[in-house]
């Protein structure tokens, strides 16, 4: 009992100290926090104006900021700065903890970024400062700014060059290959096109520094583009830090950063190659560097028609005839069935042979000649040998056969694989044969200009398919040496041959043929690339028959004003538009008319048209050669006259252009109207 006692009492002994002991003083932070200023920049926080929205300064992106910070109870030691920045389309953000960076310093030199694609890019500055006891200050100083990149890196090309295998002819004619190698020194320009041309599947080698403009900055790194959609690298974050980008190298010369794509054939075409230098401020000059070349030669062309000295031979089946009815030289001709029956020899010195497909474009004979396919039964049945500026008839075929020379593309002519299980009947030979470069363009292209007779008007073909395709499952399939043409205007011709080669790049030296003839006649290019020749004989006089009146001797005589005249005439090419092409139907059209000169009862000139030159009925006498009648004027006196005949071989050849030629002949004659002294000696016509 008196154990319990004790306890109780010990309890409340204790429990009554507790209660009597002092109470906890609050815990009160006396340390007051620091302030802070920006005291140099485009605005400060000491001017600052509350309400009052200051405007946003620029300054260039490297820039010396000056701040202070004070306080009252003791003494900075620090300061965390931080800067934001905007992105594309986005606000200025405001900045996380972990941007803070601290210093001692109350200033310091800051390069701001920008954009790679943009001069500025707004930014905000953000500083607070820190007390001897650790506390910072709760509303740090902050200036938004622009950032302007005014003195943006050069990128400086070292070498920009190509090297690739070319072909050449040597001093002897011998056709040679060379490894070369060519400078790009060409930058992008206005003109229409690049001054540097490099072979096709060159290896393309760009060597580069970069200089920095803005003082204190470093170039860190590139970025480049041929090819490719976009520069690369394309993240935002990556750069290519080499000093060479390569393209077309060997795969055991490869560059592993480049992923293969430096093995990668450049394509041909205008190409420019960007070069783009980024500073330590991301900051790039806008427009970048450019190097602009042309990847590809194009290809030359010439005529390679038939070799006139063996054609002079005359082997077989190489024969002459008169080149016209009345003409007294001679024209080299052969019968085609002969030609096709002559087996692969064909029709010597020709492309019409064996040749055509043995012989590569580039070993061609250069020869401005061409052949004439036509035939007097309405179907070609005769082979004509023509040089420039011959004359050949009306809707005949002519055919031209081309030489040329590529410098740099392989030889990947347009022959289907495996051709000889397709087509059976295929020839065969090297111009049929894939290969690597030989100098040789891959066929040509071909088109014809005609100045047409009466209209003066110009008539062009379409621009031929490339020839030869040996391809019977391609649309495309043309399976020929040589440009086939038909010729149903009459006119002077203008052939305007086109080389082309594997790369698909064609020589266009010349756009229009008659525009370059006419303008610059005598330039080699355009004896080079231009054959010159007429469509047409014309209707010939056949004044050595006994029925021809007017007589060429200037005996005719006409009594009385009813004049009856028999013009004798013959067309070599008749030709009625519809008719087919490559011969003649004999559907002639032969339109004579007349002018009559003399003098008057008085003594005066006096002319006179039959029909008349403002009458509607030109074609009064439209194949009508022979009776042809008509009755002079009263006014045409007595005595000599000239009787200047116009024969043509179309209807209505001023208003149809190309339908046919004209030409004129004077003959001399006598008028003797009745009653005169001349009248009373003679009795008819063309009487002595």
């Amino acid at each position: 009992m008196r154990v319990r006692v004790g306890l109780f009492l010990c309890l409340l002994s204790i429990i009554a100290g507790l209660g009597c002991r002092k109470a906890l003083a609050p815990n009160i932070d006396r340390n007051k926090a620091p302030e802070t200023w920006i005291t140099a920049a485009p605005f400060d926080t000491i001017t600052l104006v509350k309400g009052v929205r200051p405007q946003t300064g620029t300054i260039p992106v490297r820039f010396h900021v000056y701040w202070a910070g004070s306080d009252q109870d003791g003494a900075v030691v620090g300061y965390y700065w931080a800067v934001t920045e905007t992105t594309t389309a986005a606000n200025l953000p405001g900045p996380r903890a972990r941007d803070y960076h601290f210093t001692s310093k109350s200033d310091s030199t800051f390069i701001f970024n920008v954009g790679e694609n943009n001069q500025d890019r707004q930014h905000a500055f953000y500083i607070y400062s820190v007390d001897n006891q650790g506390k910072g200050d709760p509303t740090p100083a902050r200036f938004i700014f622009n950032a302007n990149e005014q003195y943006p890196p050069l990128a400086v090309f070292d070498q920009a060059r190509a090297t690739g295998t070319v072909f050449s002819f040597d001093a002897g004619g011998v056709l040679r290959s060379s490894t070369r190698t060519f400078d790009i020194r060409d930058s992008l320009t206005l003109l229409p096109y690049a001054r540097d041309t490099v072979p096709s599947g060159s290896r393309l080698t760009f060597r580069y520094h970069g200089e920095p403009t803005l003082v204190g900055s470093v170039v860190k790194g590139y970025r480049f583009k041929l090819d490719e959609s976009e520069l690369q690298p394309t993240a935002p974050e990556s750069l290519w830090h080499k000093n060479i980008v390569e393209y077309g190298v060997p795969p055991e010369a490869a560059d592993p950063a480049r992923n293969g794509r430096d093995i990668v054939r450049v394509a041909p075409g205008d190409k420019v190659f960007t070069l783009r230098a980024v500073d330590q401020a991301n900051g790039s000059k806008i427009g970048d560097f450019t190097r602009r070349f042309q990847v590809n030669f194009s290809p030359d062309t010439w005529f390679a028609g038939p070799d006139s000295t063996v054609a002079d031979g005359l082997p077989s089946p190489w024969a002459r005839r008169p080149s016209c009815g009345s003409c007294t030289d001679f024209v080299r001709y052969a019968v085609l069935r002969d030609v096709l029956h002559n087996g692969p020899a064909g029709l010597p010195g020709t492309l019409l042979s064996a040749d055509s497909v043995v012989i590569l474009p580039a070993a061609r004979k250069p020869m401005k000649t061409f052949l004439e396919l036509w035939g007097e039964t309405g179907s070609p049945d005769t082979v004509y040998l023509r040089r420039e500026f011959d004359t050949v008839h009306l809707n005949a075929y002519l055919i031209f056969h081309n030489g040329g020379f590529d410098t740099d593309s392989k030889y990947d002519v347009k022959v289907a694989d495996h051709l000889h299980d397709i087509m059976p009947e295929a020839p065969s030979g090297p111009v049929l044969e894939k290969a690597g470069p030989n100098g040789s363009p891959i066929g040509f292209r071909n088109r014809v200009t005609t100045l047409l007779t009466g209209t003066g008007l110009l008539s062009f073909t379409a621009q031929s398919r490339l020839y030869p395709v040996f391809d019977p499952n391609d649309s495309q399939h043309f399976p020929r040496i040589g440009a086939y043409q038909p010729a149903p205007e009459a006119g002077q011709g203008y052939a305007l041959e086109r080389a082309e080669d594997s790369d698909g790049a064609r020589d266009n030296r010349i756009e229009d043929a008659r525009n370059q003839v006419r303008d610059h006649p005598h330039d080699p290019l355009t004896k080079a690339l231009v054959m010159v020749f007429n469509v047409d004989f014309p209707p010939e006089f056949l004044t050595s028959s006994e029925l021809f009146v007017p007589k060429a001797d200037g005996s005719t005589v006409f009594i009385g004003q009813d004049w009856v005249l028999d013009i004798q005439s013959v067309d070599i090419d008749p030709y009625v538009s519809g008719d087919p092409h490559g011969g003649s139907l004999k559907n002639s059209n032969i339109r004579p008319r007349f002018r009559i000169t003399g003098l008057d009862r008085a003594g005066q000139p006096f002319t006179f048209s039959v029909p008349p030159a403002a009458a509607l009925d030109q074609q009064r006498f439209l194949n009508q050669q022979t009776n042809v009648q008509f009755r002079v004027p009263d006014e045409l006196g007595a005595g000599p006259v000239t009787i200047t005949v116009e024969l043509c071989d179309c209807a209505f050849c001023e208003s149809n252009g190309g339908e046919g030629r004209c030409i004129t002949r004077d003959f001399q004659a006598t008028y003797a109207p009745s009653g005169s002294a001349r009248a009373a000696r003679v009795s008819r016509p063309g009487s002595h």
